[in-house]
């Protein structure tokens, strides 16, 4: 009997794209500059709201009498440090000293920072709509109605 063929894995678009940090995820000798890049990213886009936004989505799973509190304690018992540190790492790790010092370019500019402040916005106005698109797709798909 013929041994069975794998099926190979279609791409993605992510997997699609150039990856320039490929070469440099394997070079020792850039960590430290992608390292230092990593670190001014995270001075320009701290964690710390995010790691906050989380406590706070988490806390709607208890009762609301009890919400501050254990916002109280979550902030007392995550470390911080120790999530920007991974964090740190993985950027370094992932990005190369290009890709890094575009996103420091970048994210610095007071433009950047406002136009990442209205993402929020922008995705309340979309989201919706995206939504109903995606629910009257599926219902024709199902029912075999007509585009």
């Amino acid at each position: 009997p013929e041994p069975a063929q794998k099926e190979e894995a279609q791409p993605d678009e992510k997997t699609e794209q150039p990856d320039v940090a490929k070469d440099e995820q394997q070079d020792p000798a850039t960590l430290g500059h992608r390292m230092e890049l990593a670190k001014t990213m995270h001075g320009i886009n701290p964690l710390t709201p995010q790691i906050d936004g989380e406590v706070r989505r988490a806390s709607l799973t208890v009762p609301l009498k009890d919400r501050e509190p254990f916002i109280a304690a979550m902030t007392t018992v995550i470390n911080h440090k120790a999530i920007e540190e991974i964090s740190i790492r993985a950027m370094a790790e992932i990005y190369s000293v290009a890709e890094l010092e575009a996103m420091v370019d970048y994210y610095g500019k007071p433009e950047a920072k406002s136009a990442t402040a209205k993402i929020g916005d922008w995705a309340r106005m979309v989201q919706p709509q995206l939504s109903r698109i995606i629910d009257r797709a599926i219902m024709r798909v199902r029912t075999g109605a007509p585009n």
